[in-house]
């Protein structure tokens, strides 16, 4: 058993909402319902699971649910050996000092117009869709509501309700639109909400305000307090992700909601990169080879999305790096095991041009590949697995049961039955964060552990 030190890893949350044509607020303090409390408990809202990222110890199969409502929002992609910011520079400090890249879009459904807005990388919608789809609704059905604050809908509504060229974002995007505005350094993301806020600084141009929700029951709360935006992140058959903030508190935060729920949306421009080929079949993707110049030896690759990965383990041999049990013919098969400084030492263990991916790479990985629920099952080789809790290597990636070293313990655990691999993230606290796929779960985690555990590497191209 690993003895990690367990956090729960919140993804980052912003509400990004619509702005006006003189960038103030449509939403007027007349229109706050009175029922409205900051510091009500959002488990009204939530699915009865409140499974964010089970965090707790998966070498022995244990599950730790926590209420939606004790999760704040943390920039943990960022959180890389490095301590260089990305955040971009604000493009906006005033309604007279406005320099952000604005766009237009018009959706030749309906012919509406919405002010668009380009930050770093990123296309979004400046403003709240307002697409009459099946299942979409105005705020207490009133009309003038939509007109303001867009239309708010369900779930299965919001994944095809954004024009054609645009897609409802994945938690990974907007967790990248947060790393943008924040920089990635802190634990809470007060500036990056305030930032977005319309009522507050801004800075980027999203006016970003409160339009409420509807429940499933059909009665509307929060206008005004709350804002809400679906994520195309599933979490179990019943509940999705969504992302939440309250100008009062400042929080970002996220939550899983029923997907009866109505919330606003906001769409990125692009096609989406999460693969329709969740398969139980192998992937019929791009598949290519890798020669490490360093010691001559050849990995196979594939493209998962916009990733390009090794389709197996790094198994270059470094002056701290072991074989499992000291064996060579587990190197040959499983690759090596490394500690964390190793693997991002100066240019760090990969191969030129590859590099060891980031919190947030791997994020998108989940994302391409489906969901934390079930991509352990996809990215799991089809073989080797103890308990016959072999996965279906839907997408080439073929996660071996490699094992762990673990440090704490002094003892190495767990082939057959997990597959653990850096990342290039480190927590605020000094730890490091590893992926995990466990044989007894279809799901996968991301969990900080102590630097001088050995885990797998695989390599991603930069």
């Amino acid at each position: 058993m690993t003895l990690n030190k367990f956090l729960m890893v919140g993804f980052v949350a912003a509400s990004l909402t619509a702005c006006g044509d003189n960038g103030s607020n449509p939403v007027n303090d007349s229109d706050v319902d009175s029922s409205s409390s900051v510091s009500e408990n959002r488990n009204d809202i939530s699915s009865s699971s409140g499974k964010v990222d089970s965090s707790s110890d998966k070498s022995s199969s244990s599950e730790t649910s926590v209420s939606s409502s004790s999760l704040s929002s943390s920039s943990s992609a960022a959180r890389s050996s490095s301590s260089v910011s990305l955040k971009v520079p604000a493009c906006r400090s005033s309604d007279d000092d406005d320099n952000c890249e604005y766009g237009s879009l018009t959706d030749e459904r309906d012919g509406k117009a919405y002010k668009t807005v380009k930050i770093g990388e990123q296309e979004w919608m400046a403003e709240n869709l307002n697409y009459e789809a099946e299942n979409s609704y105005c705020y207490k059905d009133e009309a003038d509501k939509c007109k303001s604050i867009g239309r708010l809908y369900t779930w299965e509504s919001a994944l095809t309700a954004c024009p054609d060229g645009w897609h409802l974002p994945t938690m990974a995007e907007f967790e990248t639109l947060i790393i943008s505005v924040d920089g990635g350094s802190r634990v809470y993301n007060h500036n990056a909400s305030l930032s977005l806020l319309n009522r507050q600084f801004n800075d980027y141009g999203f006016s970003a305000y409160e339009g409420g929700f509807r429940r499933v029951d059909g009665t509307y709360d929060r206008i005004g307090s709350d804002a809400d935006f679906w994520s195309s992140t599933e979490n179990d058959g019943s509940a999705a992700f969504n992302l939440y903030l309250n100008w009062v508190n400042k929080d970002a935060s996220l939550y899983d909601a029923d997907k009866g729920m109505g919330f606003s949306v906001r769409c990125l421009k692009g096609i989406s990169t999460k693969l329709e080929a969740a398969t139980e079949t192998a992937y019929s993707g791009v598949y290519g080879t890798l020669t490490d110049e360093r010691d001559g030896k050849t990995y196979k690759t594939v493209k998962i999305g916009n990733q390009t990965w090794m389709a197996e383990n790094l198994n270059l041999e470094t002056e701290e790096s072991i074989c499992y049990e000291d064996s060579p013919e587990n190197c040959e098969k499983y690759g090596r095991l490394y500690d964390w400084n190793e693997a991002t030492h100066r240019e760090g263990v990969c191969p030129e041009g590859w590099h060891l991916p980031s919190y947030a790479e791997f994020e998108a990985l989940i994302e391409t590949t489906g969901s934390k629920a079930t991509a352990g099952r996809k990215l799991k080789s089809t073989t080797g697995w103890y308990s016959d809790g072999n996965g279906t290597d839907a997408y080439g990636f073929a996660a071996l049961p490699a094992g762990f070293d673990g440090f704490s313990l002094d003892s190495l655990n767990n082939q057959g039955f997990s597959a653990n691999f850096w990342t290039s993230s480190m927590d605020d606290s000094g730890y490091a964060y590893h992926l995990y796929i466990t044989f007894s779960d279809d799901d996968v985690g991301l969990n900080a552990t102590d630097v001088d555990d050995k885990y797998s590497v695989r390599c991603v191209l930069d």
